[in-house]
């Protein structure tokens, strides 16, 4: 049973984008290279953190954050709330969860 024997199927053209990743076809190979690095600059330059400088930063299995880690210094507190009231950040997050999850 073929799927076209369902549906009317058109092939315009090898695919190069779908749902904003960048797909490579490698017909001798034989493989897909599929790439969110569109995806991802899209992100970064939405949130105004194209010229963000990545870092790594390993984060211990079961590691407990507490409130006891939080800012607790008024002029701390103040300037982060400042800067952090320009990042959307459930959004942000919710962005690089669909990354990872495509």
């Amino acid at each position: 049973m073929k799927l076209s024997d369902h549906f009317k199927i058109t092939k315009l053209s090898e695919i190069r984008h779908i749902l904003g990743l960048v797909v490579t076809q490698n017909q001798f190979e034989k493989s897909i290279h599929i790439s969110q690095m569109a995806y991802i600059h899209k992100i970064l330059t939405f949130f105004g953190m194209e010229d963000a400088t990545p870092v790594v930063m390993s984060l211990i299995v079961k590691y407990k954050l507490s409130a006891a880690q939080s800012l607790v210094i008024h002029d701390e507190k103040s300037k982060y709330q400042n800067y952090a009231s320009n990042l959307y950040y459930l959004s942000i997050i919710g962005s690089l969860l669909f990354a990872t999850q495509s």
